[in-house]
């Protein structure tokens, strides 16, 4: 869960730890804030590639052939305005 605390952390410095695991596929952010998710995948080589998702869409992890439409994934969550 990404909160406004951690999440300079979760993107930088964290997230340079989890790449360093070479079986690591997927990175998943989801704010707990909004309604959005930033999945980083990894490519060939160095390279990590960012999909950011927002309601009305669906997450998609390839590492494990799953799909979630947002609204699932933020059943029962209210957001404060």
């Amino acid at each position: 869960m990404l909160s406004p605390s951690t999440a300079s952390y979760d993107r930088g410095d964290k997230f340079k730890y989890y790449r360093q695991i070479p079986s690591l596929q997927e990175y998943v952010l989801v704010d707990s804030e909004s309604n959005s998710v930033e999945i980083y995948r990894r490519r060939e080589g160095k390279m990590w590639l960012c999909n950011f998702y927002e309601a009305g869409e669906a997450i998609a992890l390839e590492s494990i052939e799953f799909e979630c439409p947002m609204e699932l994934l933020y059943e029962g969550v209210t957001f404060e305005v």
